[in-house]
């Protein structure tokens, strides 16, 4: 039996390593991303390879989706009871448990009250960690690209929100889409209300790549980034979003350093 795999999306063999998997994803991403390539189709095929990237990076998940595999591809058996021919194929993909998530839920209700009281005292303390090490890495002349982010964490391998730094989610529905899509270099940023010095979000945007804010309520932000092959920091101020602008487009690009 033929079968389509993730491995196919990337056009990658399946024993691919780590490094060769980013790669693909990262040709393919040139290739397909809408900004970048006309073709009417080339939104659902990124959506593929973006997904085939997710699931591949991830080593658990790549090893559940292999095991998938191996079930796929069994040959089926054939057993005959009297008259009858059954044709047994190879099992579905196991269900998973819902008892793990509703424990979760239940012990996250549980000690909310006294995790509240401890996150508010590690975000303030954090935040002043976060920027004081996002200010000191600012270059005075030559420079060179962090091997970790400035918390310590390794940088994720696409793009996602930074582990170790607050994240804050809003109960609107406005969003804003970071679009990294033509700019050569990796990005460090952060989003702040307008005024305020308290990161909103942490997160990190491989070259040639987009990722979207979701759930932000509405009035005006301010993205700070910094191009990570370079070391130049920039300020984008008054980005407004509302119930006129629901979703705004961030685009990134190289400037004048502050």
């Amino acid at each position: 039996m033929s079968i389509r795999t993730h491995y196919d999306n990337l056009n990658i063999p399946r024993d691919a390593d780590a490094q060769t998997i980013r790669a693909a994803y990262r040709r393919l991403s040139k290739q397909y991303h809408p900004d970048l390539n006309p073709d009417p189709d080339a939104h659902r095929i990124m959506q593929l390879i973006n997904r085939a990237y997710e699931i591949l990076s991830d080593p658990e998940k790549r090893a559940e989706h292999d095991r998938w595999i191996r079930e796929q591809e069994m040959p089926a058996r054939v057993v005959d009871v009297g008259s009858i021919t059954i044709v047994r194929t190879a099992p579905p993909p196991p269900r998973r448990r819902s008892s793990t998530i509703w424990m979760q839920a239940l012990y996250a209700v549980l000690t909310l009250a006294l995790c509240l009281q401890i996150f508010l005292l590690w975000h303030k303390y954090r935040n002043t960690q976060q920027t004081q090490a996002f200010d000191e890495t600012i270059p005075t002349g030559s420079y060179t690209r962090p091997a970790t982010a400035p918390n310590g964490n390794p940088w994720p391998q696409y793009s996602a929100y930074l582990n170790g730094y607050p994240q804050w989610h809003g109960h609107g529905r406005y969003s804003l889409d970071i679009d990294n899509a033509l700019n050569s270099s990796d990005v460090m940023a952060e989003l702040f209300f307008s005024g305020q010095t308290q990161a909103l979000r942490t997160f990190f945007i491989v070259e040639r790549n987009r990722m979207q804010l979701d759930n932000l309520d509405a009035g005006s932000y301010t993205l700070r980034y910094r191009q990570l092959d370079s070391g130049e920091e920039i300020l984008r101020e008054n980005i407004a979003v509302g119930k006129n602008q629901p979703k705004q487009t961030i685009y990134l690009q190289r400037s004048k350093p502050l």
